[in-house]
C-alpha cells in the first residue's frame, strides 16, 4: 500500500497534519507513506518514523508523477497542490483537486473544505459551518479517512544539532533543567494579523507572568514578522529572554522544547508545543477554537471581545482578553 500526503503549508499545519500518520499506518500497516509540502517546510517532517519519502512541490513533480500511489491524501487547497493531486497516479483520491481549472474535493473531505476558503457554499456559509463545527482538526481528517479518532498525536523529531542548538542557547541564558520555563508568544504573522495579542495585554500578562512566578524564566518567542513588535516587547518587559526571530524552524522548535509551558497565539509556536506535548495555554481569534486539540494539556482563551471562527483577514473589533485570568491558568 503505497500513499502520498500532500501539506505544503503552513508549518503549523504541516506540524498538526501529521497526526493522521500514526492511524494510516494502523488501517494500513504495511504502507510506505511519502509526504509532499514546501522546500523550506521538509525539515518539519524529517526523521519522522512514519514516512518514507519527503518531496518539495515543484522541485521533484517529475519523480512524484512517475510514480505510482494507491491512495493520494490532498489536505490542501492550494493551486499547486491540487493540481499535483490530479495529476499524480492513482487508485483513489481524498481531498482536494483540480478539476479542469477549479479546485474541487472529494465529497468523503466535505466536512473539512466546506468551511474552507474553497467552499463550494462560499466564504459567507463556509463561516457559519466553520462556527457550528465542533471537531478538531484532528477528528474531522480521521473521520475523512474512515479511521477510528484515539487522539492520535502530530510528531515533531528534533535532530541532534537542533538539541545542541537549545542547549547552547539554554547554557548562554543560564536556564537551568529545574527551572520553570515559559514560551511567551503574543504575536502573529502578517497572514492572520489579527491572532495577535495588543501590545497592552502582552505587556500587561507578562508582567502577570512575572508576578505569580517571579523565578520563572520567561522566553520570548517569535518570527521574522514580528521583529518590531518584539523589540517594542523586549523594552516594557525587561525580564523577558529574546530567543530571535530568525531561528530556522527546527531551532526555533527545539527553544519550545526549552518550555515548561507555552503561551501563545494560535500559531506555529502552539502547534510546535502541542506536538512537543508542552502545557499550552493559547488565546484565539479570528481562527476557529474548536478546531485545536491540546490532547487535555492545556487552555483555550476566548476574547471577551472580538470575534472568533470565521476568515476575516481583519477583525472589526479588535480582540481584549481577560488577562486576569489568563495569569490564572499559568
Amino acid at each position: 500500500m503505497n500513499i502520498l500526503v500532500i501539506k505544503l503549508g503552513a508549518a503549523g499545519d504541516v506540524i498538526r497534519t501529521t497526526a493522521i500518520l500514526p492511524g494510516l499506518k494502523e488501517k494500513y500497516p504495511n504502507a510506505k507513506i511519502d509526504w509532499v509540502t514546501q522546500s523550506h517546510y521538509m525539515d518539519i517532517v524529517e526523521g519522522n518514523p512514519f514516512i518514507r519519502n519527503i518531496y518539495s512541490i515543484n522541485k521533484d513533480d517529475t519523480e512524484l508523477t512517475s510514480n505510482s500511489y494507491d491512495l493520494v491524501i490532498n489536505c490542501d487547497d492550494d493551486l499547486k497542490a491540487c493540481a499535483l493531486a490530479s495529476q499524480v497516479p492513482h487508485r483513489y483520491l481524498t481531498g482536494a483537486y483540480l478539476h479542469g481549472k477549479s479546485i474541487a474535493y472529494t465529497p468523503n473531505s466535505a466536512p473539512w473544505f466546506d468551511t474552507g476558503l474553497v467552499s463550494r457554499f462560499g466564504l459567507r456559509k463556509a463561516n457559519i459551518l466553520k462556527r457550528q463545527n465542533n471537531k478538531t482538526y484532528q477528528e474531522l481528517w480521521y473521520n475523512v479517512l474512515g479511521i477510528p479518532y484515539k487522539k492520535q498525536r502530530p510528531s515533531l523529531v528534533l535532530a541532534d544539532k537542533n538539541i545542541k542548538f537549545a542547549n547552547d542557547f539554554a547554557k548562554k541564558n543560564r536556564i537551568g533543567s529545574r527551572d520553570y520555563v515559559i514560551g511567551f508568544n503574543p504575536g502573529s504573522s502578517k497572514r492572520w494579523w489579527d491572532k495577535k495579542m495588543s501590545l497592552g495585554d502582552a505587556v500587561k500578562l507578562g508582567w502577570g507572568i512575572i508576578d505569580k512566578h517571579p523565578n520563572a524564566k520567561v522566553i520570548l518567542l517569535g518570527g521574522p514578522e514580528e521583529t518590531d513588535r518584539n523589540e517594542l516587547i523586549k523594552k516594557r518587559l525587561p525580564f523577558l529572554i529574546d530567543s530571535g526571530t530568525k531561528n530556522t524552524l527546527n531551532d526555533f522548535a527545539s527553544i519550545v522544547n526549552l518550555c515548561n509551558t507555552v503561551i501563545t497565539s494560535d500559531s506555529l509556536a502552539m502547534h510546535t508545543a502541542v506536538a512537543l506535548k508542552k502545557k499550552v495555554i493559547t488565546f484565539f481569534a479570528p481562527t476557529s477554537h474548536k478546531e485545536i486539540e491540546l490532547y487535555n494539556n492545556g487552555h483555550k482563551v476566548l476574547p471577551i471581545k472580538g470575534c472568533v471562527g470565521c476568515y476575516r483577514k481583519e477583525c472589526r473589533i479588535k480582540p481584549i482578553y481577560d488577562i486576569d485570568g489568563m495569569i490564572k491558568l499559568i
